[in-house]
């Protein structure tokens, strides 16, 4: 049981281990019982995907959790609001949980410490068209803090309770590329 885990990666699925050759009822199983040892996490309750704790240790903690990302939500998936601006220093307020976009009219499990925010495919587009997609420590498309800071402010979801007081522009900003 154990050198199977050891050959997964950081984070799997109970479709992985059946893609494995492993009968749906076994695999099960082996996942309750590592997870009672403590050698997998689930990333969120009732999703079949697990962080793996005991293979692959050298990726870092932001990566695993954008994999779980893209396992859950897809790959469409976008990083915005107030984890943009503390990830940039915009904002000395720690978010709660990474905030990222997912396309509406999906229906999506729940994850652990990660919010969700429906935006229409027209966004999605405009996003995919732009420089403001950047890449960032979780292996996702994100916003920049510019893009971020006016989405969150259009849309009125995604900043959580940051005030405009709670907002700290960097020295060098040019404030003509905020929006």
């Amino acid at each position: 049981g154990v050198r199977r885990l050891l050959s997964l990666p950081p984070v799997f699925s109970l479709e992985d281990l059946e893609k494995d050759g492993i009968f749906s009822d076994y695999a099960r199983v082996m996942v309750s019982r590592w997870k009672k040892s403590g050698f997998i996490n689930p990333v969120g309750k009732r999703c079949g995907i697990y962080y793996n704790n005991i293979a692959n240790n050298d990726v870092s903690e932001q990566w695993k959790t954008g994999e779980a990302i893209k396992k859950v939500f897809g790959e469409d998936v976008v990083i915005i609001g107030a984890s943009i601006l503390y990830d940039h220093f915009w904002t000395v307020q720690i978010p709660h949980a990474l905030t990222i976009a997912v396309p509406e009219s999906r229906t999506y499990k729940n994850m652990n410490n990660v919010v969700t925010f429906s935006r229409p495919q027209e966004w999605f587009e405009y996003i995919g068209n732009t420089n403001n997609k950047m890449d960032s420590l979780y292996n996702l498309n994100s916003l920049s803090p510019g893009m971020a800071l006016a989405d969150g402010i259009h849309h009125g979801d995604s900043l959580g309770r940051l005030s405009p007081d709670d907002l700290e522009y960097p020295d060098n900003t040019d404030y003509q590329d905020i929006l």
